[in-house]
Formats: C-alpha cells, sequence, structure tokens
C-alpha cells in the first residue's frame, strides 16, 4: 500500500472531508512549485476549520427551528 493511499485512509478515518477532497490539488501546487508545503498545510487546515465552523451555524440553525 502506498503512502498516499494510507494519507487518504487516513484523512477518511479522522473525518478530514476538505482536506481528502482537496490534497490532490495541493500536491500539484507543491509539486509545481506554486505553493510551499507549510502554506498548503495552513489552507487545507482552513478549509476544514470552515467546515466545522459552517456545521455549527448548520447545528444552531436547525436546534433553533426544532425548538
Amino acid at each position: 500500500m502506498s503512502n498516499y493511499t494510507k494519507l487518504i485512509n487516513n484523512l477518511e478515518i479522522l473525518k478530514l472531508e476538505r482536506v481528502k477532497e482537496n490534497v490532490d490539488k495541493y500536491i500539484e501546487l507543491i509539486n509545481n512549485k506554486e505553493k510551499d508545503v507549510v502554506e498548503s498545510l495552513y489552507e487545507l487546515t482552513n478549509l476544514e476549520i470552515e467546515l466545522m465552523n459552517e456545521r455549527a451555524i448548520y447545528g444552531c440553525v436547525v436546534r433553533q427551528k426544532s425548538g
């Protein structure tokens, strides 16, 4: 099993959906020297934080409607 496959499996286990969706794009950007590794990791983690915030807002809205 390749390290890439292991990475994808780990992302699934950790439920890092946005990272998993975008990892290929960022690998390509790094390989093309358009972004460095730290910048890419920072952006990928920001995508996860945005998703977490979206879910929190959605959860609040759903609770208000049902309450």
